[in-house]
């Protein structure tokens, strides 16, 4: 759910505008794959986290004169979510000493909106597609080894954005909406 603050006289979508948000994330793995001292075959083990999202956005609109909303909108949101599971070696669950922490972090996006005016200006239905990225650390634990061995990579992953959403104003300036949206990250072998 989005609270947005716009800036614009006339339409009320039309202009620039900025806002804060909250929500939730769910993130599904399917699975890194890398070498431990020379040996292959590894992967995380498929698995879901979850967590609650929060951040902020800025965008601009262009109403048309047929209620046709064009616009663009970037968003940087926080999330500390993480799961630790069992490696699989060549598909199955190995020895649980040897695990993997799987965590999402930071997350970002910049899409192009279109969508239609209604409701005498105050309500707004829309598509929305773009380029998203994502920040995800994956540490890999031995625990046969004394002290316990790690091997920790941090990387951003890029990738695609598409989703639908409704907005609509409570108040003159202010307007709420929801948003739901999928996002594809690439996948990133690490050694």
């Amino acid at each position: 759910f989005f609270s947005n603050f716009a800036l614009a006289d006339g339409n009320k979508f039309d202009g620039p505008y900025a806002g804060i948000h909250i929500g939730y994330d769910t993130s599904y793995a399917n699975g890194t794959g890398y070498d431990v001292n020379g040996a292959t075959g590894y992967t995380s083990s498929n698995f879901s986290i979850g967590s609650t999202v929060f951040g902020g956005f800025v965008g601009f609109n262009k109403v048309l004169t047929n209620n046709v909303l064009v616009g663009i909108e970037a968003d940087y949101e926080f999330q500390n979510a993480d799961k630790t599971s069992i490696e699989l070696f060549n598909g199955v669950p190995d020895d649980e000493d040897f695990r993997v922490k799987n965590k999402a972090g930071d997350a970002a996006s910049i899409r192009a909106k279109l969508g239609y005016v209604f409701n005498e200006n105050r309500t707004l239905a829309y598509l929305t597609a773009g380029y998203a990225i994502e920040k995800l650390k994956n540490t890999y634990i031995d625990a046969r080894e004394s002290p316990v061995v790690t091997n920790t990579s941090s990387n951003w992953y890029k990738g695609w954005t598409v989703g639908a959403g409704g907005e609509h104003f409570v108040y003159d300036n202010l307007a709420i909406k929801a948003e739901f949206r999928y996002t594809d990250d690439d996948t990133q072998v690490d050694s």
